[in-house]
């Protein structure tokens, strides 16, 4: 693409590409196994680096997610003790 100033145009399917939803994209096409998997011996220190920080997120948002499903069954488990106390108080 130019890197000059865009003018207004109509826009049709010619200029519009359709983007394929993630969950049809197979498994593969995206990667899952990145996280899994070692990069080349001679691969340069900003690959590494990389890879450990996609780890390195993956792992923290696995733990929030864990923390969030903590909490909710909390909640779940506080409302139904209040619930058996309401019952068991008639």
């Amino acid at each position: 693409m130019e890197n000059g100033r865009l003018e207004p145009r109509i826009i049709n399917s010619s200029v519009l590409t359709k983007s394929m939803s993630q969950s049809r994209v197979p498994r593969a096409a995206l990667g899952w196994s990145y996280l899994t998997s070692l990069p080349p011996r001679d691969a340069s220190k900003p690959v590494w680096y990389k890879k450990l920080f996609c780890q390195g997120a993956a792992i923290i948002g696995s733990l929030r997610k864990e923390k969030k499903e903590r909490q909710k069954i909390a909640r779940k488990q506080d409302r139904m003790e209040d619930h058996l106390e309401r019952l068991s108080r008639r």
